[in-house]
């Protein structure tokens, strides 16, 4: 897979220390290696994940979470958020008032 958005990685790993920055550089690495056809195939990779058609929430501790889409036809995978839990929450409600997302 394509990785999209590995920036917004990186500073998650910075500020909640170092068990977080391998974890989070072991995701990039793992979703970069992958060759997902469909959701059954990512879900063999991450059990523990939440997935929703193209959305896939991975939890990374306690308290931080990424959030990826994924193109299984094109091959790709992007960082849609990266952070505490609670900030995706307060950022898909925002995008849901603002009509962008259903």
């Amino acid at each position: 897979m394509r990785l999209i958005g590995r920036p917004q990685l990186a500073p998650l790993g910075d500020e909640a220390g170092a068990d977080l920055r391998d974890g989070v550089r072991a995701l990039a690495a793992e979703i970069g290696a992958a060759e997902w056809k469909s959701s059954k195939d990512l879900e063999l990779s991450f059990p523990n994940a939440r997935i929703e058609k193209h959305r896939v929430f991975v939890d990374l501790d306690e308290h931080h979470c990424a959030v990826i889409i994924v193109n299984y036809e094109r091959g790709v995978a992007m960082v849609e958020y990266a952070g505490a839990n609670a900030g995706y929450g307060k950022k898909a409600l925002k995008a849901t008032k603002l009509g962008r997302r259903k």
